[in-house]
């Protein structure tokens, strides 16, 4: 399975990858984004399987970015530490 993590804090997405590369092992990280800008290019190119997605980023939103794509070809699990976005997280 092909997976990209967008997250604007660093050390998630690295203890996010430590977490899949040691207990995933059928999950391939095939990108890394901070902002959802760089996860639209990165979701085009790659056509991840799924994206690991935060809600809330310095420019933008993580439901802004799953609004590109009204089509979706991917799954997405959300990692947010904001449980106020759970019932909108369904929505998607």
């Amino acid at each position: 399975m092909r997976a990209i993590i967008v997250d604007d804090e660093i050390d998630a997405i690295q203890t996010l990858e430590f977490l899949l590369q040691n207990y995933c092992p059928d999950v391939e990280i095939v990108g890394k984004a901070t902002g959802i800008f760089e996860a639209k290019e990165i979701i085009i190119d790659e056509e991840p399987d799924l994206v690991f997605l935060d809600v809330i980023m310095p420019r933008g939103t993580g439901f802004e970015l799953l609004g590109f794509f009204p089509q979706r070809d991917f799954d997405v699990i959300f990692v947010t530490a904001h449980n106020e976005f759970a019932i909108n997280a369904f929505r998607f």
